[in-house]
């Protein structure tokens, strides 16, 4: 879990800034990736090798709760929408097993929603320093986006 999630971290940033370009006000001033080869070395020049690991701490973070609640949450509505037999009502209790899987899934995120988008706002945060940068870290970007917005932010 951890080691994955820390392995693909430089891909999934990457990801995040290309597709935030257009909107990320760092990068529409300046000049924009031509791609993803691009993206990467220019994350690697401007604001050195770690910086592709930048929002990883959260996604590790969120990892291990989001397993959890998926876990215990998923036997609930297992017990809620999937009580067939599954010899005698197949389709009902592969309905019931997928939805419960599904409200399990949403029912976690509710809960670690606010460190996956921690994870996307300090990902597609840019700048050398952290003088340069919005956010200082993990909790400095909770408490930051807290104060400007509120528990809809």
């Amino acid at each position: 879990g951890a080691i994955s999630k820390t392995a693909v971290a430089p891909l999934e940033r990457v990801k995040l800034l290309l597709q935030t370009q257009d909107v990320n006000q760092k990068i529409a001033q300046g000049q924009k990736y031509k791609g993803f080869a691009d993206c990467f070395a220019r994350c690697i020049k401007e604001e050195g090798a770690v910086s592709l690991w930048r929002g990883n701490w959260a996604n590790v973070l969120r990892y291990f709760p989001t397993q959890a609640l998926n876990f215990a949450f998923k036997e609930r509505y297992q017990r809620m929408f999937a009580n067939y037999n599954p010899a005698l009502n197949p389709y009902k209790f592969f309905a019931g097993n997928l939805f419960a899987g599904g409200m399990a899934g949403a029912t976690g995120l509710t809960f670690v929603y606010p460190l996956d988008f921690a994870r996307t706002r300090l990902g597609v945060d840019i700048g050398k320093s952290v003088s340069d940068r919005q956010f200082k870290g993990m909790n400095d970007c909770l408490v930051k986006i807290y104060k400007a917005d509120g528990i809809p932010g």
